[in-house]
């Protein structure tokens, strides 16, 4: 009589095919993959810089007086006093339409000193194809606008 052997587990080349698949589709997911995460840096730091925008403004309001934000080190200020400052954004660069280094928000909430919109560049590299645009208006309102307008040029 003859014995049947069975085998249990995988055979080395039915492994090795499996690993030559995954490997493939590694390679095609990465590339995608690190273009979500430059999307994500970018929604993350203009949301915050939104965010602290509108702290400012309030902050000013509550406070009954001129409230700045520093575009350097991004410090929102109050007379002598510092009321927050950020920790700045990895990879990700500003720029505003404005040669202003800083913006004042008044007692009543209203930008100081200021005529017209300020235009806020949130840029991956200097790659405008993923960036987002801010804009301050001279009444103190802050508008994120959604990702698909984009800005004109990220420098």
């Amino acid at each position: 009589m003859r014995s049947i052997c069975r085998s249990a587990g995988f055979s080395l080349i039915e492994l090795m095919m499996v690993l030559v698949l995954v490997a493939i589709f590694a390679s095609i997911a990465v590339p995608s993959f690190n273009a979500l995460i430059e999307r994500n840096r970018i929604q993350t730091a203009s949301e915050e810089l939104y965010s602290l925008l509108q702290y400012a403004r309030s902050e000013a309001v509550n406070r009954h007086a001129n409230v700045s934000i520093w575009a350097k080190g991004l410090e929102i200020i109050s007379g002598a006093t510092t009321v927050q400052k950020h920790q700045g954004f990895q990879q990700v660069s500003l720029s505003a339409s404005s040669a202003t280094a800083e913006l004042t928000f008044n007692a009543t909430g209203t930008l100081s000193n200021q005529a017209a919109n300020i235009d806020i560049k949130v840029c991956f590299a200097g790659d405008k194809s993923t960036g987002r645009l801010l804009t301050v208006q001279p009444s103190g309102r802050v508008i994120l606008y959604p990702s698909s307008k984009q800005p004109d040029s990220c420098n």
